[in-house]
């Protein structure tokens, strides 16, 4: 009886064996890197291949689901991360690893290729808060802000009405944006953390003049350049720069052209040659205004018609936030909602590889809620600038 009890265990411990291989033979290894910034902690999972994943924020955990099961070693995030993290908690799945995080937080989370980047982001205080989402400045032109979100860079745009001379200097984390000229420009939403590879961003004035300093990851690579009146800002994902090679306080351009963009730490000539016309959307052309000839440098890209300030001022008031997210129903489909508070006129087509989406209101559309919900499928999203509505590629 003993030695048939006894046989009995043996088959069953080899039985549950075998099932913990089994599952695990089902899982991707994957690697984890950290890395910290400037308020936050970060952890990339390196896949053999692109995942979906969903990261947020339970009590004083951290949950991460992937759509497959994982195979990670966490100790050495828990110790490097050590700031952040108290330990690993026991997951409900094979699918989700769990964290439990010091203190109160925040969560940002988004995928690059076949990695998937998890910040953890300690909760800024009040005045930081209120200081990053107010305008620079009550003097000078109010500056229009655009993001657009790439597979390999984050683009920021500040829409001057008019050329602008600029300089950009590189402090580790730091990108201090130096305009020549006073204006107003309201970052709140690259402030929130939303916006891939800009951490943090701050308007302020120096000498009367607008400033704008975003904070980035050290070893993110940034690119700039002058665009007529605009000035362009691209910011690389993570690992693109040698942060240890590069000095502190460099400079990364001085109002370079647009055919020319600038790269750490060269510097480009003050003002643009000539300014480019940029490609045309799908889109009917804009109505000119009769009664003054426009200034051809500006007119491709000014948000504002040298006449007939009434019909502008309509169009502000017309110019709405809209949500936006993506959906996925099945595998290799994804649907796309957009929330109006009131009907509007919509077209769909396809160009290249581009798809675009036309609407005959003009709205801010949530971009970055598009690329992370876009389940792998939509890896970049823009939002081309029109004065008759509003316009996705």
């Amino acid at each position: 009886m003993r030695r048939l009890l006894s046989s009995f265990v043996m088959v069953a411990v080899l039985g549950a064996m075998l099932s913990i291989v089994s599952i695990d033979a089902q899982a991707d290894p994957v690697q984890v890197r950290t890395s910290t910034g400037n308020g936050y902690g970060r952890m990339t999972f390196n896949w053999p291949q692109p995942v979906g994943h969903q990261a947020l924020k339970d009590g004083d955990r951290l949950v991460i689901n992937f759509s497959r099961p994982i195979e990670a070693d966490l100790r050495q995030a828990v110790r490097a991360l050590s700031k952040y993290i108290v330990s690993v908690q026991p997951a409900p799945n094979a699918t989700s690893v769990v964290f439990r995080i010091r203190g109160d937080f925040s969560v940002r989370s988004y995928d690059s290729g076949s990695s998937v980047v998890v910040d953890i982001v300690t909760t800024p205080s009040t005045t930081s808060q209120t200081s990053a989402a107010s305008p620079a400045s009550n003097q000078g032109p109010k500056i229009p802000v655009r993001t657009g979100v790439h597979d390999d860079f984050t683009r920021v745009v500040f829409d001057w009405p008019r050329n602008t001379a600029f300089e950009v200097v590189r402090d580790g984390s730091k990108a201090i944006i130096k305009f020549a000229k006073p204006g107003t420009a309201n970052v709140s939403r690259l402030a929130r953390g939303r916006i891939r590879n800009v951490i943090d961003a701050q308007a302020s004035t120096e000498d009367g003049n607008l400033q704008v300093e975003l904070s980035v990851d050290a070893t993110s690579q940034i690119k700039a350049f002058a665009s007529g009146p605009k000035v362009v800002i691209d910011i690389y994902r993570p690992g693109t720069r040698d942060a240890a090679s590069t000095p502190a306080s460099a400079p990364v351009a001085k109002a370079a052209t647009a055919s020319q963009p600038a790269s750490e730490p060269q510097r480009a000539s003050s003002t643009p040659e000539e300014p480019p016309t940029p490609a045309a959307a799908p889109l009917a052309p804009v109505q000119q205004a009769a009664t003054k000839a426009p200034n051809p440098e500006t007119v491709p890209l000014s948000l504002e018609p040298k006449a007939a300030p009434i019909s502008e001022a309509s169009n502000q008031e017309a110019r709405v936030q809209t949500r936006a997210q993506a959906s996925q129903v099945t595998d290799g489909v994804v649907v796309l909602k957009f929330n109006w508070d009131e009907p509007v006129g919509a077209a769909v087509f396809r160009r290249g590889e581009n798809l675009w989406v036309v609407f005959d209101k003009r709205a801010d559309i949530d971009t970055e809620a598009l690329l992370k919900d876009g389940a792998g499928l939509i890896t970049a999203v823009e939002q081309v600038p029109s004065r008759n509505g509003a316009v996705l590629r």
